[in-house]
This record gives structure tokens, sequence and C-alpha cells, in this order.
């Protein structure tokens, strides 16, 4: 019985990375959900800068410049080690889309409170 037990081991190994191959996005379809992500990240800064003052406007810009650094730095980090070609692009696809939802709904939650605090968790 233990001589069948890694070979259960390598076939339930294999059946997970084909199924996590079959549930990664194609880059096609992460470049288009990414384009609208962005788009949706856009939107959200143009109705959060209209609500704030232009002290806050310049504060915001800064932010937004640094964290644009921060995504192709964290997605550079984070594909390290992936093969040059499809698998890096897609590694780094995953994590600009991931990180672009992030940031669009960090400050869409701010919308709200903009004209008074810009955050709604000050006291």
């Amino acid at each position: 019985m233990q001589r069948h037990l890694p070979q259960a081991l390598i076939i339930a190994m294999c059946i997970t990375s084909a199924q996590m191959q079959a549930q990664t996005p194609a880059p096609g379809q992460l470049k288009s959900s990414l384009a609208t992500s962005n788009i949706a990240l856009r939107n959200t800064l143009l109705a959060l800068t209209q609500k704030l003052s232009l002290p806050s406007q310049k504060s915001l810009r800064i932010a937004q410049t640094t964290w644009g650094a921060f995504l192709e730095t964290q997605c550079g980090f984070e594909s390290t080690g992936q093969p040059n070609g499809e698998a890096l692009n897609t590694a780094i696809l995953t994590c600009e889309l991931r990180l672009t939802k992030a940031r669009n709904a960090d400050l869409q939650s701010l919308i709200p409170c903009a004209h008074t605090t810009i955050s709604c968790n000050t006291p």
C-alpha cells in the first residue's frame, strides 16, 4: 500500500496542476480585463478629484504616481522566477489586474467622505 501512495500523490498533483492551468485566463483576456480596470480606476480618480480641495488633489496625484511605481515593482517581484514568455506575461498581468482592482476599491471608498475629511475612518 505504501508503494501506491507516492504514485497517488503524483496523480493528484498532476490533476491539480491541470486544473490551475485551465483556470488561468489567456493573456488576451487579462489585457482586456486590465484595460477595463484601468478605465474604472481613471473614472474613480476623476470622481474623487472633483470633490477634493486643490492641496488634496495634489496629494492624490503624488500618491497615484507613487502607487504606479509600487505596482510596477510589486508585479516585477511577484513574477520573479517565471520563465520568459507567456508565463511571465501572465504573472505580471494577473498581478497588475489584482492590484488595480484593489486600488480602485480603496479610492471608491473615499468618494463619499472626500468633501469632509477624505477618510471615512477619521473620528
